[in-house]
Formats: C-alpha cells, sequence, structure tokens
C-alpha cells in the first residue's frame, strides 16, 4: 500500500471515529445517561452566616474576606476562610487554626483546588498523606478525612497539617477523582459540591494525636451544622426539589 493511501486510509478512519464519538454524546445525553452540567442546587443558607455560636469551645477570632481576583481563582463567592482559637479544647493542645469551607454549583470545572497541588505550588514540600477515620458522634457517622502535612524547606520539624474532605450531594470523600466519579452519577440531575479544610500551623510529631483530636471534635461540629442548616437536603439532587429551583 503506498504511503498516500495510508494516509487516506487513516483520515477516513478518524473521521469514523470522530462520527461515531459525537454520535454516541449526543445520545448518552438525551438519553440521560451523561449530564455535562447538572443543574445547581442553591445553598440552604450563605456560609458568612454560619452559626459561630455551635463552635464553642474553639474561638472565632477573624474572618479573612479574599481580594476579588482571588475569589475569581478560587471560582466561588460562597467560602469561608476563619481563624480559631482552640481554647485548649483538644486536652493540653492549644493554639489557632484555620477553618476554610467553600461551596460550588452550577460550575463545569469539578474541584479545581485541593491543597496537596495549592501548597505545593506555594512552595511547601509534601509530606505525610493519610486518610483516618474519625467517628462524628454529633453527625452520627464514622467518617474518612484527608489529612496532609507540608513544611518549607530546611522547616522539617515545624509541619502544617491539613484535613479535608470533599462533600459531593451529601457523600462524603478524601479523593477528588472519586468526588468527580460521584459527580457522574446518571440519576442526578442537581448537584452541589463543598469542601471543608482545618490547617494547623507549627505541628510536631508530639503534638499530632492532639491536633487530630482537636481535628475531629471541629470537624463533628462543623459538618453536623453544614448538613443541618447550609447544604441542600438528601435527596434534592434528584429532581425533589426541582420545583423550587
Amino acid at each position: 500500500m503506498s504511503t498516500q493511501c495510508r494516509q487516506n486510509l487513516l483520515f477516513i478512519v478518524g473521521a469514523v471515529l470522530l462520527g461515531l464519538s459525537a454520535a454516541g454524546m449526543q445520545l448518552a445525553k438525551s438519553s440521560g445517561w451523561l449530564l455535562v452540567i447538572k443543574k445547581p442546587l442553591p445553598i440552604q443558607k450563605p456560609l458568612k452566616d454560619f452559626n459561630r455560636d455551635c463552635l464553642s469551645p474553639f474561638r472565632f477570632v477573624v474572618s479573612q474576606q479574599l481580594p476579588p481576583e482571588t475569589e475569581e481563582e478560587l471560582g466561588t463567592k460562597e467560602y469561608i476562610n476563619w481563624a480559631l482559637d482552640s481554647a485548649g479544647s483538644a486536652g493540653s493542645w492549644s493554639g489557632r487554626l484555620i477553618l476554610s469551607a467553600t461551596y460550588y454549583t452550577g460550575k463545569q470545572d469539578q474541584i479545581p483546588h485541593v491543597p496537596e497541588e495549592c501548597l505545593y505550588q506555594g512552595g511547601f514540600a509534601t509530606g505525610d498523606d493519610h486518610t483516618i477515620d474519625m467517628k462524628l458522634d454529633k453527625l452520627g457517622e464514622i467518617v474518612s478525612v484527608r489529612r496532609l502535612s507540608f513544611f518549607r524547606p530546611r522547616e522539617v520539624g515545624n509541619k502544617s497539617y491539613v484535613y479535608y474532605i470533599i462533600c459531593v450531594n451529601n457523600d462524603f470523600f478524601t479523593e477528588r477523582n472519586r468526588a468527580r466519579f460521584r459527580m457522574s452519577n446518571r440519576r442526578d440531575t442537581h448537584l452541589f459540591y463543598s469542601k471543608v479544610e482545618l490547617s494547623f500551623e507549627n505541628v510536631t510529631q508530639t503534638m499530632l494525636t492532639e491536633v487530630d483530636e482537636c481535628a475531629r471534635k471541629l470537624l463533628d461540629t462543623v459538618l453536623t451544622e453544614l448538613v443541618k442548616s447550609h447544604w441542600p437536603p438528601k435527596g434534592s439532587e434528584r429532581g425533589l426539589a426541582s420545583d423550587r429551583l
């Protein structure tokens, strides 16, 4: 077979494959197997109106409002970024920590920001990466939480620890790809996702058990309040709340 014939054959095969792919995509969308962008699920109550009183014994210190360009990069204006004081609420450990939460809906980009990428790009070196199970009594569940450590070069002794969890339509995940897979559930017509993070600085290995407990207590309170007052109710992702949208 001549070179020209082979090129023509490859062109024809490529055109056929593209045509089949386009037809398959159209069929998947029309049949409901694929929803590229699901309908939005508005948050019940803005995150900025989160009930700070329920955080006790953790004490609210200050809220950081991001500049417009940073909000644009974040991809949502529905967020909180609060400094809290633990006030010794986790045994002998006490200190400042950062509570961050974001809420997304009606977005094409699915979970663009995760700590393991953002902190690495910010010049931090990565350390430990564990998934730990936390018994959250108020929430009434055992929830897996991602725990990552980061440190500045030449400052290995004092690490920053970040605990985070991703909620997709009221299901919890610790990995972005698994959360994205959940988003593709063909039975869901609506979608929201939310990410909750706790950040602790200057943590040594001897402090880690107490910091874990501090994170568990705070996550139990925060997730319970989000489920009760902020996130859409379970079932609304399948159109049960469509009359309100």
